[in-house]
């Protein structure tokens, strides 16, 4: 197994931050952006259908699921150049990933790349058809600009019997654009409520199920010592997240059927008024310059009662070395108010079109996502696994704490507004929740901003008139 020997990053969030700038140049470059006909979205077709639950994790029935016809002299030989996200998750891969090179006699050459660059490299890879890579990560946003650069999976699905029926069907359709297979996913993510389960019963509080109610606890929590709770409010694609998770559980959807901004009105408003005033009644000191990785160390240090985080962070709370909350830290599916839900997030493996290997690479997939390898990658502390085989196991079940609370919120993942234009979304709403907890707008005044931004990104892409 080779590795490109680029320098490993410290552990960071699943991309959700991932190059803005380099994903509008390529929404931007003609013939070279991969979209439908202007008129026409990128799914989800209608936003507003994205908002009922998604019943997945239902017990594994008794029989195990068949595995995909193995066919390893197919990749005999050859030499599978891998472009990936350089993270917790490749070094994760890293360490079993020589076995399928023990199994079908090939190689691997791992090209690990920063997360800030990672868009970039892609573009250039997939959009001048270079043939560089075999085998590339895919985060979910990016399927719509990508997908025309990818081989269609659906073959080989059907021709190998490839056992879909065992993913979760929200995460399995995160590989799916415009009702064709183009990648396949192997890491999915939700947010799901952390928090100290010993504290919570010291203050007498019960597991909340609603904001409002995490609210209350945390005002029981906060004092000198401790802070009743922590998130981000630094500018940033975090903070993007946690308005979207306010604005839609508050009963709001981004954009309506006809792909208008639909959350200019009283709940909105409600909903960022809650989030300024967690943000500056039970959250820690300068958590306004907090990023990604300090928001998390407050918790694991001790520092803050609870938070909603992505799950994928939840092994690293027993594992950090700074932590002194892993035995006391405990697990609940994502808060809501009128509605509850986490937004998805899920990283897929595509087989770049111009790709000069694609049935080894095939094999390298089927591989990955067998049971027996996606318990490997969970427990290497890379992510989760899509597969209702592993989280319906009780290996997985007695492995982490979280298990329970994971499956319980994959039932009520919802997707994001996936577009071409993804990243320009996303950047109104990070400015939007920022310029709230900062103080920098009211809440009714930053919502009619990034209304407006918004209008303008649909009318761009064609799907407004």
């Amino acid at each position: 197994m080779a590795i490109n020997p680029i320098p490993i990053s410290r552990r960071r969030m699943l991309g959700l931050g991932a190059g803005a700038a380099a994903f509008v140049a390529l929404a931007a470059c003609g013939q070279a952006a991969p979209t439908a006909a202007p008129a026409k979205p990128a799914e989800p077709a209608k936003p507003a259908e994205a908002a009922k639950p998604v019943e997945a994790a239902k017990p594994v029935e008794a029989a195990k699921p068949a595995p995909a016809a193995s066919s390893p002299s197919r990749a005999k030989g050859a030499n599978l150049r891998i472009l990936l996200w350089q993270s917790y998750k490749y070094e994760g891969i890293a360490t079993y990933a020589k076995e399928f090179e023990d199994l079908t006699g090939a190689k691997l050459t791992f090209d690990p790349v920063a997360d800030a660059e990672l868009p970039s490299k892609q573009i250039v890879t997939l959009s001048g058809k270079t043939g560089e890579y075999d085998l590339t990560t895919v985060d979910e946003p990016y399927m719509p600009a990508y997908s025309s650069f990818l081989s269609e999976l659906d073959p080989y699905v059907q021709g190998d019997k490839f056992p879909k029926e065992d993913w979760v069907p929200v995460m399995w359709d995160a590989g799916v654009f415009n009702g064709k297979t183009y990648a396949v996913a192997f890491d999915p993510n939700v947010q799901i409520f952390i928090y100290r389960k010993d504290v919570f019963e010291q203050k007498g509080i019960k597991v909340p199920t609603k904001f409002s109610e995490a609210y209350e606890a945390a005002k029981k929590i906060q004092g000198d010592q401790m802070a009743g709770w922590v998130m981000m409010a630094i500018r940033n694609a975090q903070t993007g997240i946690n308005a979207w998770t306010f604005l839609t559980t508050w009963g709001n959807e981004i954009f309506d059927d006809k792909f208008q901004p639909a959350f200019d009105n009283d709940k909105g408003y409600q909903a960022l008024e809650f989030y300024k005033k967690a943000i500056d009644t039970v959250m820690p000191k300068g958590v306004l310059g907090m990023d990604y990785a300090a928001m998390n160390a407050e918790y694991r240090q001790g520092k803050a009662g609870f938070m909603q985080q992505w799950a994928s962070i939840a092994p690293g709370i027993k594992t950090s070395k700074d932590s002194v909350v892993a035995d006391k830290t405990g697990y609940a599916a994502a808060l809501g108010e009128e509605k509850r839900h986490s937004m998805r997030g899920v990283w897929s493996w595509g087989l770049p079109a111009d790709g000069k290997q694609r049935d080894a690479a095939w094999e390298f997939v089927k591989w990955f996502t067998t049971p027996e390898s996606m318990m490997k990658y969970v427990k290497s502390g890379a992510g989760n696994s899509p597969r209702l085989a592993v989280l319906d196991s009780p290996e997985f079940q007695k492995s982490f704490d979280h298990a329970p609370a994971l499956a319980e919120t994959f039932k009520i993942a919802k997707k994001r507004p996936i577009f071409k234009e993804y990243n320009e979304i996303l950047d109104a709403l990070n400015i939007m929740g920022s310029k709230v907890c900062t103080g920098e707008a009211s809440p009714k005044d930053a919502i009619k901003e990034a209304s407006g931004k918004l209008s303008e990104v649909m009318k761009r892409g064609g799907y407004l008139k």
